[in-house]
């Protein structure tokens, strides 16, 4: 019998917003429910959503030691950084500069590495910018977007660490708000994710 507890840290995108299934995550959760009962329970998954809507990486790793001793993660998931590339207010300052970013991708990617099997990153999907510049009071914008998730692939792939690339994965039909995939993008995400941890036995 084996267990694996997954943890996912990520924002309102991993959280599920606005998906009337439950966003990609949930839908994991429930694959790996299914997984555990046709194992006969030989095999448990249990799947922690540790996402908080507006979440940046500054955040995450305000809270990433404890949520982890709490739950002993097997996988650890990141979906994070959109956040950290939209401006508030201001539509050139970045809620977290570049050179912060890639600080606290590499603390939690060494952080996660000394308390997980796997680990993964999930990378930054595109928005609609006729709904984003602004949405709210923040900008998003994919040139910046793209920026911030080419650096969380270059420090993956030097940290040996898979990114999952999505960031040509939705089209705006597939984005409920502009910024937030609606359940067709929520699929598409979930059948990147599933294909790294539930692989085809």
């Amino acid at each position: 019998m084996t267990t694996k507890n997954i943890c996912i840290f990520g924002d309102s995108i991993a959280y599920g917003a606005w998906s009337r299934d439950g966003g990609w995550a949930e839908r994991l959760r429930v694959a790996l429910q299914r997984r555990t009962l046709d194992s006969g329970f030989q095999e448990y998954y249990f799947l922690y959503n540790e996402s908080i809507p507006g979440d940046t990486t500054d955040d995450v790793l305000k809270r990433f030691a404890s949520e982890c001793e709490a739950r002993k993660p097997h996988i650890v998931l990141f979906a994070i950084g959109i956040n950290d590339a939209s401006c508030r207010g201001d539509r050139h300052m970045p809620r977290v500069s570049p050179e912060s970013f890639k600080k606290n991708i590499r603390t939690l990617l060494g952080a996660a590495r000394g308390r997980a099997e796997t680990i993964a990153a999930v990378g930054l999907t595109r928005v609609d910018e006729k709904l984003t510049m602004p949405f709210e009071n923040t900008y998003f914008s994919n040139s910046r977007i793209a920026e911030y998730d080419a650096a969380l692939q270059k420090i993956c792939r030097e940290s040996s660490i898979r990114h999952l690339d999505v960031s040509h994965l939705l089209s705006a039909d597939d984005l409920e708000d502009g910024l937030h995939p609606n359940d067709v993008g929520h699929e598409k995400i979930f059948r990147t994710v599933e294909t790294v941890l539930l692989p085809s036995e």
